[in-house]
């Protein structure tokens, strides 16, 4: 039985709604529409204004990075900009630098030093912890992914991050292992060339607009600085 132009026409409207249905409020599971986690919506970023609260507590952060107590040093709301001798892999050594973030459209940042000590003089345990804001979700993964290519370029290297914009600073030789991407995670381990023991992790994920950047530095590092970044992430709302 032939089919009018009419229904035709009919037929292929209601497809193309479908299509827009499914695309907007479905994901595909084998095959199969389903709802989507989100309905298609992306979540709200999250304001500047909340992003502090985002921060660990001192007394939270000292039984993650295996530290008896934490002060905090500094706060800080700017990224250091000096440049080092190892700029190319600065990101998978220090946080938060501004050359790492540099081209990556991120709006604001929040972060902490803190530090435990022995004597007075030598730290058992130093920790940064940093929130950085994006514009939009999109943003943060987009840094997220240029990160995730970046660092393994490091891996294994033998790295100076002595600071060229301070012409009194002595050299500072770290190696670098090998970088790792675990449920979201990066990370990498680094240890100073001199035979201390000191060694530092650096970790780094994104949630929403915001990406989170943790170093732990210690005699005894397991992974702290994942742990940390961590728990933030799991601060920062979704909806």
């Amino acid at each position: 039985m032939p089919v009018s132009g009419v229904v035709l026409k009919a037929w292929s409207t209601a497809a193309l709604v479908a299509v827009a249905l499914l695309s907007g409020c479905t994901a595909l599971a084998d095959g199969t529409a389903i709802p989507a986690p989100d309905l298609g919506l992306a979540p709200r970023p999250v304001p500047v204004g909340e992003l502090e609260s985002l921060l660990l507590a001192p007394e939270a952060l000292s039984p993650i990075v295996g530290a008896s107590a934490l002060s905090i040093e500094d706060t800080f709301s700017a990224m250091y900009q000096g440049k080092t001798a190892a700029s190319d892999c600065i990101s998978a050594g220090q946080v938060p630098h501004g050359p790492g973030y540099a081209g990556s459209g991120w709006t604001a940042l929040r972060a902490q030093y803190l530090l435990q000590e022995r004597s007075g003089y030598q730290p058992t345990n130093k920790t940064w912890q940093a929130v950085v804001s994006f514009p939009l979700p999109v943003d943060a993964q987009a840094f997220f992914a240029q990160q995730v290519a970046s660092w393994p370029t490091c891996d294994g290297r033998r790295v100076n991050l002595r600071y060229l914009d301070k012409p009194d600073a002595k050299d500072e030789w770290w190696t670098l292992g090998d970088s790792t991407v675990a449920d979201g995670m990066l990370s990498i381990m680094q240890r100073q060339d001199v035979d201390t023991g000191w060694a530092c992790q650096v970790a780094l994920t994104v949630r929403n607009n915001v990406a989170v950047n943790v170093q732990v530095c210690t005699n005894d590092v397991k992974n702290p600085a994942v742990g940390v970044a961590a728990a933030i992430a799991k601060k920062i709302p979704v909806e």
